[in-house]
Parts: structure tokens; sequence; C-alpha cells
């Protein structure tokens, strides 16, 4: 039974990792969607890009309460 908790915990932390570096995939698309936000001038592409941050924004929240609930166990 002891190799099976120890079996566990590692693929809670795997899993941990893996919701980690989603984030900080999501925040690196975060930044780049907010660069060319600043040098957009057609209306459409302005509103697609603020549609596009609010959706990455939404899913850092998202993978925030994932890391949050991982880190309480």
């Amino acid at each position: 039974m002891g190799l099976r908790f120890f079996s566990r915990e590692k693929d809670c932390k795997s899993r941990f990792e893996e919701i980690r570096d989603e984030m900080n995939a999501t925040r690196r698309e975060w930044e780049r969607t907010k660069e060319q936000l600043d040098h957009l001038t057609d209306p459409d592409l302005v509103d697609s890009a603020i549609y596009r941050l609010n959706s990455l924004e939404k899913r850092c929240v998202f993978l925030m309460k994932e890391l949050k609930a991982k880190e309480a166990k």
C-alpha cells in the first residue's frame, strides 16, 4: 500500500506541474496578444484581440484555482 501512496503523490505532483506549465504558457500568450493589440488599427482585429485577451484572462483565473486546489492537497 505504501508504494501506491507514493505513486499517487507523484501523479498529483505531475498534474500540478502540468497546470503550472499551462498557466505560464497562457500568460506568455496573453503578453503576446497584448503586444499585438498595441499595434492594431483595424477595428475588427482590435475586437478580436480584446476577445482573445478576455478569454486568456479567464483561462488564467481557472488555472490559478486549479493550482490552489492542488496545493491544498
